[in-house]
């Protein structure tokens, strides 16, 4: 079964936050959700790294988004946080890769699934009412 980590669930939470609510703390964004606060500090601090969010300093701290949410997809999060999408492993180092009777198909779906998560913006889980 193909699974989004809980790493890149958090990522999106936290950024659909930001783009909601602005400027929060990991702690703060943690609180809201019912989610662990170390792992929300790890997953921002890793967001941060990729400039998708920015980090503010000082007592009243925290991030923002560094990335408008109309212009970040989840295939950009995704792999900021886990590395590129990939259903397959094909790479240059496999030895069946020439006779593999599976291998095309699986990245022609590996294709698809990357380009559904192209078109999902950060901004589709934005609370517009907020």
């Amino acid at each position: 079964m193909l699974n989004i980590t809980k790493r890149a669930e958090y990522a999106i939470i936290a950024l659909a936050h930001l783009a909601n609510n602005g400027q929060s703390s990991a702690k703060a964004i943690a609180a809201e959700y019912g989610l662990a606060k170390a792992m929300m500090a790890n997953v921002l601090k890793a967001l941060s790294a990729k400039s998708i969010v920015k980090s503010v300093r000082g007592t009243k701290g925290g991030y923002v988004p560094a990335v408008e949410a109309g212009d970040l997809d989840m295939s950009t999060v995704i792999t900021a946080i886990e590395g590129p999408i990939e259903v397959v492993c094909c790479d240059s180092d496999c030895s069946s890769k020439d006779k593999c009777l599976i291998r095309d198909k699986m990245v022609e779906a590996q294709d698809k699934i990357k380009a559904i998560f192209d078109g999902i913006k950060v901004s589709d889980f934005v609370n517009k009412e907020a």
